[in-house]
């Protein structure tokens, strides 16, 4: 680990122990706690860019691509804001949320098992958002925030124990 994310990681902490004196909740440790902060940074972040590329770069206009496809402008503004908030949220568990000593020889490998992670949390979303709202008749926001709640659960899961798990030595 470099000075700069020791440092980093020397204020996270301090603000975590800042945080569990004000609220002290038993199972917020402190990797669970780098967890929550930076993935709702990045969601905030997701959202804020979404708002600004849907209103001001499309204003709210479809998007052709050629003469072969038209996309609407909220599936466009999401594919856009995803790509950054991707990479800002790998990187971000990467070096601050998991950081491993193995990390600096895989990081292709570790982006790709993101990837995969973050394809499973779109389809777990998909398929609550499906159930909760279609099947059930629940209102789409809260459907959402549960889905959220659900996603990001298997998420923390994924990433922990998938994506950023410490490689196990082969031994014969």
């Amino acid at each position: 680990m470099t000075d700069s994310l020791r440092m980093a990681n020397a204020y996270l902490w301090k603000i975590y122990k800042f945080c569990k004196n004000i609220i002290d909740i038993k199972f917020l440790d402190f990797e669970k706690f780098k967890y929550l902060l930076f993935g709702s940074l990045n969601v905030g972040c997701g959202w804020v860019l979404y708002f600004l590329i849907y209103n001001f770069l499309l204003k709210k206009s479809n998007v052709y691509i050629g003469d072969l496809l038209t996309v609407s402008p909220h599936v466009f503004a999401l594919m856009l804001s995803f790509s950054f908030t991707f990479f800002c949220g790998f990187f971000t568990n990467y070096y601050l949320v998991f950081p491993r000593a193995d990390n600096d020889n895989s990081v292709r490998v570790k982006l790709m098992k993101y990837l995969l992670a973050n394809i499973g949390s779109v389809i777990i979303n998909y398929i609550l958002l499906k159930v909760f709202v279609e099947r059930l008749g629940w209102y789409p926001t809260p459907s959402q925030i549960l889905s959220t709640i659900a996603v990001t659960t298997y998420s923390f899961i994924a990433q922990q124990k998938f994506t950023f798990a410490p490689l196990r030595s082969m031994r014969h």
